[in-house]
């Protein structure tokens, strides 16, 4: 009975953080590719997307929407309310699941397991995670291939463990390394396992790995060739060059963390708590310990990274949500440290060590509010342009008699200012700010679709010298200059 109280007491609170954390997206958000799934309805979005991307569950969900009408605004706010409560059983699960491996006897200790498990789902890279209208999916995803490395590792239960993994995959594969690298954890915290038998799970983690991805790979294959599909395939086998490009945009996710979180800062995070683990382990005279937190990171980041062979744009688009074992690499730690260390044992470091959890702590919250409410920022601007131009249409329509087919749109800096060109940062996550502005975005904030053409120069010399926003109406065309 005591156990179920603390458990709705640490949901409650959980869950109360969560709301405060994605209040801008709660009340509901356009993620980049939404006037695209309006324009195209929900059926034929999960027909042409996610069947043919082997996200089975994804088009489910999408074809249910289709079937009830629920407009795209209602599927997203009910969808993240979705995805904030499977997040925080997702927390409460990895909580109790360390408990029974290491109970906490201190109040200090429950606080901190609490801190961590939270990050460990909640983590910056969650966001892109969120982002997106099919984000409860995606979540329950997480915590089947969390129930999968529990089943696989803690209980000896591979049919299910396994089947759980083919499911989540199919919900979305992107976050495989997220099950690779919470077996592998669960794998280090298993102090009964002899090497023989750390080998041999370790040997099963990376074959149902295999398994799971060989049967999303003919999933596709067999939608790919019954649907024709108008998305084309992101995998590039050219794999010397997506190598090549990783590298050279590799600093970007290590140090800048796609712009997610703030720059160096989860780099430092990592690097303390290394320096801890260290220092632990040569005063305790147990190195081994300092090289499994090596490995447990090596593998964190090398799962997410071997997408990057294949496709090649995943660090530079950004999509933090093929990074998930990453963004909860320093809760991995944490876990790590909380059942295999001594840190939390001597007064001197466990101060410390709690107050570097907290902060970690506060800064993902104050972080996700942040860049949850920039982006949701870049959604009232473009509405306000869209609707800026429909109001234009409407009174030269009235005034002339004549009807506006066609916009033409060109961007202006603002004086002074030279933007740095990246497609991925909280401040390039739409249409409107990576200079492709379209009909289908129009018509998402105004119900009106018309065509886009190009801005012919001899129009810009005449009527748009001036570094001004200006919207000029000629003939059957709008034409607009935007400054941002």
């Amino acid at each position: 009975m005591e156990e179920k109280k603390e458990k709705k007491i640490i949901f409650g609170l959980i869950f109360s953080i969560s709301l405060i954390s994605y209040i801008s997206f709660i009340t509901g958000y356009y993620s980049i590719d939404a006037n695209k799934i309006i324009d195209m309805n929900y059926i034929n979005y999960a027909l042409n997307y996610f069947f043919v991307d082997g996200r089975i569950f994804s088009a489910i969900f999408a074809i249910i929407g289709g079937i009830a009408k629920i407009s795209y605004k209602g599927m997203y706010v009910m969808s993240t309310i979705g995805t904030l409560i499977v997040g925080n059983i997702t927390v409460i699960k990895i909580y109790q699941l360390i408990v029974k491996i290491n109970k906490p006897e201190t109040r200090i200790k429950k606080i901190i397991l609490i801190l961590l498990s939270y990050t460990y789902v909640f983590h910056f890279m969650m966001i892109d995670n969120i982002v997106f209208w099919e984000n409860s999916i995606m979540t329950i995803g997480i915590l089947l291939y969390i129930n999968s490395a529990k089943n696989i590792i803690l209980e000896n239960k591979l049919g299910i463990g396994t089947i759980q993994c083919i499911l989540a995959v199919a919900m979305y594969q992107g976050n495989i390394n997220f099950f690779i690298t919470t077996a592998f954890l669960f794998l280090l915290l298993n102090r009964e396992l002899s090497k023989k038998e750390f080998l041999k799970k370790l040997t099963i983690i990376f074959a149902i790995t295999f398994l799971a991805g060989i049967i999303n790979v003919i999933t596709v294959c067999i939608a790919r060739a019954n649907i024709d599909t108008v998305q084309s395939s992101r995998v590039n086998l050219n794999i010397i060059n997506n190598m090549k490009y990783t590298i050279k945009h590799i600093l970007f996710l290590l140090f800048e963390s796609l712009d997610l979180f703030p720059h160096y800062w989860h780099f430092l995070f990592l690097m303390i708590s290394l320096i801890l683990i260290y220092i632990d382990s040569v005063r305790n005279n147990k190195i081994a310990r300092f090289y499994n937190s090596i490995l447990l990171l090596l593998i964190a980041y090398g799962s997410s990274l071997g997408l990057s062979l294949i496709y090649q744009g995943c660090i530079h688009e950004g999509n933090g949500r093929v990074f998930t074992s990453i963004g909860a690499s320093f809760s991995m730690l944490g876990i790590y440290i909380y059942c295999n260390t001594n840190i939390l044992e001597n007064n001197n470091t466990k101060i410390f060590y709690t107050f570097l959890v907290s902060i970690y702590f506060i800064m993902i919250i104050i972080n996700t509010m942040y860049i949850t409410k920039t982006l949701k920022d870049e959604n009232k601007q473009e509405e306000i342009l869209s609707k800026k131009i429909l109001e234009n249409i409407n009174e030269y329509e009235t005034n002339t008699g004549n009807k506006i087919e066609k916009f033409s749109i060109r961007y202006e800096d603002k004086e002074g200012e030279k933007r740095k060109k990246i497609f991925v940062s909280p401040t390039n996550k739409s249409e409107l700010l990576i200079k492709l502005y379209s009909p289908n975005t129009f018509k998402m904030y105004t119900g009106r679709k018309i065509e886009r053409q190009g801005f012919e120069d001899e129009i810009k010399d005449k009527y748009f010298q001036e570094k001004e926003e200006k919207m000029l109406c000629i003939g059957s065309r709008i034409y607009i200059q935007y400054v941002y």
